[in-house]
């Protein structure tokens, strides 16, 4: 049976939360990694945010050469993201 009524997943999303146009998430055990297309950054949050947060790291600027991305994984407990 299917009902409308259903509690909406959490949900990462306010001024503090800094990704312009996210394209890519990955999921590890603690956090939560998401690639910004628009600014070049990798965002992570804790896996339990919610709400307006700010992530607890990025990775981002001129020096790390990462560009536009269009995704972003975890292999071997490395990140990595894919350009276009």
């Amino acid at each position: 049976m299917h009902s409308d009524d259903v509690a909406p997943l959490p949900t990462i999303a306010g001024a503090s939360t800094t990704p312009s146009f996210p394209v890519g998430v990955a999921v590890t055990e603690d956090e939560i990694i998401v690639c910004d297309q628009r600014t070049g950054a990798i965002d992570v949050f804790p896996i339990n945010a919610s709400g307006d947060v700010a992530p607890i790291r990025q990775i981002v600027g001129f020096e790390t050469e990462i560009g536009p991305c269009n995704d972003v994984a975890v292999v071997n407990g490395e990140r990595c993201r894919s350009a276009r």
